[in-house]
């Protein structure tokens, strides 16, 4: 080869390596109040060296060439640091140009809070850090200040991006939560200069003690251990049966696992609430109903099961109305005797563990007679089943969150899990009536409730997530006008599951969601200083309107004294209420009750009087005279 050749080749090379180059084009946005330059830094999105270009309020526009790849971007104004991160993939085809937000000053604001009480907290210590930076980028580190007297934590010169806050008091659990300003939790403008959030709440620590009941068929009770799940160092019982958890953020239902003497474990969910202080949450370890399972498997299923630690479970509601499933380890065909069922219906399962997720083999339910053993058999013929999500084209729907549940919810039978890039995910076939949850976060997308069949024998059952229309709640006074901060509940209306809560904004309404058309919702309101006729309604397409009234208190001796008073303009009194769970009652000294009611007239009937009206006003105390 020449040596001129060489020359022509090299220089065609680098051309090519010119043409790979790519020119992106960015413009930012400046506050009224910014002043002074400001550059764009850009980093690549695996690591490495950061490029910056000048930029300013009379030249807002910069470009850059970059070699193809992925990216991070923001603005940075010296004084203030950085502003929101954009991500960008700069690709051969890129034409729009990427648009940044310099930083400007604004201070937040926000109230610490007990999360049962809603007290403040004075003292407690929050921190604040960006969450979204390059390491390289994030030179503030985390700044600290303490709650006010009244709870109220003031952080001073901060700007636009994601933060981190970091709670923590003494008896307090400590916890986190981001936000991004601007955002849809936090409430200000870019040139008012404060910005408000939601309440900070932290959980206090609770211990609550838990008690072993019917174990007489167990000789030590000490090989016995609770946990929290999924995680939580194990606590052993006593010998008497008694052990303490010590919870701090929790929502109910409660996850927890007993280890019972030999491989046999129990996951509860404890949908029966908590004890008070001075009370023991009992478990039940043993029964009058025992089952036993009589597993049975092909060969070909036998070789498929090796050496995936398959566990034949039993679920059902104990006692307390508690969600329970047991489960022994199992290696083939055997028999399983289970002696601590208390319910009347149980659902039976063969799963195995793949990557963190329950994978459902096979699922019979049964009825169990009282008193004596019953005997079931679980034939397992056929892998796993699948469902496949797609979207209204019938593509397939990747990152799709689900839940199914059995109609009724009797025996905490329940599989979900997250769509696969092909749009599946694990199912199970199972005869009777089942529901659908599934909920897609790109697209606001969710299902609740929606009917599915998995009695059929098919490897796979279809899940169009499709049909869809806009949905959301939106809460006026009688007047008509916005309600801020009430909080409501979706949730499903055969299976009773709370899928996600909302609060109203500022002009009332929740997050608009794409509902699936097919989904039996109910819509539930959360009120503490307010009242409504219709609490709980339908979850229909587009908008749904929630009435509600301020309210005043109404103090009657006893409970016997509610059929007495009736409301003039709703023409109920207060027993209709109380019946459909409508009243909101707080006992006093004395036996006394404070009833939360609409404000307006009240017709009371004493026994041995004649009739007299009383008037309710917004936040007042009013004794009924009865």
């Amino acid at each position: 080869m020449s040596a001129a050749r060489s020359a022509a080749d090299s220089r065609l090379d680098d051309a090519a390596e010119v043409a790979e180059a790519v020119r992106v084009l960015f413009e930012v946005s400046f506050a009224e109040s910014s002043d002074g330059g400001a550059a764009v830094t850009l980093a690549p999105e695996a690591g490495g060296d950061s490029r910056s270009v000048a930029v300013s309020k009379s030249e807002p526009s910069a470009q850059m060439e970059l070699e193809p790849g992925t990216y991070v971007a923001a603005v940075h104004l010296e004084g203030l640091g950085f502003g929101p991160v954009v991500q960008l993939s700069a690709e051969a085809d890129v034409a729009e140009p990427i648009r940044l937000q310099a930083p400007y000053p604004f201070d937040l604001e926000f109230p610490v809070l007990d999360s049962t009480t809603e007290a403040p907290i004075s003292g407690a210590t929050m921190r604040i850090e960006r969450s979204d930076l390059p390491s390289a980028w994030n030179t503030t580190g985390v700044v600290s200040e303490s709650a006010d007297s009244i709870g109220r934590v003031r952080f001073e010169g901060l700007g636009p991006g994601r933060w981190r806050l970091i709670g923590s008091a003494t008896g307090y659990v400590s916890s986190e939560t981001d936000f991004d300003y601007p955002g849809s939790q936090t409430r200000g403008a870019m040139e008012a200069g404060l910005v408000t959030l939601e309440a900070f709440y932290l959980p206090p620590v609770r211990r609550v003690m838990f008690q072993l009941v019917d174990h007489e068929s167990w000789d030590d009770l000490t090989q016995f251990s609770i946990a929290l799940t999924p995680s939580g160092d194990p606590v052993r019982f006593d010998p008497s049966g008694r052990a303490a958890l010590d919870l701090g953020w929790y929502e109910l239902p409660l996850y927890i696992k007993v280890d019972y003497p030999g491989p046999r474990a129990s996951i509860r969910y404890l949908d029966g609430g908590l004890p008070e202080p001075d009370e023991v949450h009992e478990l039940h370890v043993g029964g009058a109903r025992e089952l036993e399972i009589a597993l049975e498997m092909t060969r070909e299923i036998e070789e498929e099961l090796r050496n995936r630690n398959p566990v034949l479970g039993v679920s059902f509601r104990d006692a307390n109305g508690d969600a329970v499933k047991l489960g022994d380890d199992v290696a083939g065909p055997t028999s399983v005797v289970f002696r601590s069922v208390q319910s009347e219906h149980a659902t039976i399962t063969l799963e195995t563990v793949e990557t963190g997720t329950p994978v459902k083999w096979a699922s019979r339910r049964v009825r169990l007679a009282p008193g004596e053993r019953t005997s079931a058999t679980l034939v397992v013929e056929s892998p796993p089943t699948y469902i496949a999500i797609v979207d209204g084209s019938g593509a397939p729907l990747a990152g799709a969150g689900y839940d199914i549940r059995m109609i009724p919810d009797d025996t905490t039978w329940v599989l979900g899990g997250v769509t696969d890039e092909r749009g599946r995910g694990a199912a199970i076939r199972i005869e009777g009536s089942c529901a659908i949850c599934a909920y897609h976060d790109s697209t606001n997308a969710i299902a609740i409730d929606a009917p599915i069949d998995l009695s059929h024998t098919e490897s796979e059952t279809m899940f169009r997530f499709h049909p869809l229309e806009e949905t959301f709640v939106e809460v006026l006074t009688t007047d008509g006008e916005p309600v801020e901060g009430v909080t409501i509940d979706f949730v499903g209306s055969r299976t009773g599951f709370v899928y996600f809560s909302d609060q109203s904004s500022g002009d009332g309404t929740t997050f608009a969601q794409q509902l699936f058309t097919g989904s039996e919702a109910i819509a539930r309101l959360l009120l503490r200083e307010r009242w409504s006729e219709t609490p709980t309604f339908d979850l229909l397409p587009g908008r749904n309107v929630a009435v509600v009234h301020e309210t005043g208190t109404i103090r009657v001796t006893d409970e016997t004294k509610l059929e007495s008073i009736r409301s003039l303009s709703l023409s109920a009194s207060l027993a209709d209420w109380q019946s459909v769970e409508n009243l909101q009652c707080e006992s006093t000294e004395g036996g006394a009750l404070l009833c939360r009611v609409p404000v307006g007239s009240y017709e009371v009937e004493p026994p041995a009087s004649a009739p007299y009206t009383i008037d309710v006003r917004d936040g007042a105390v009013v004794p009924a005279g009865i």
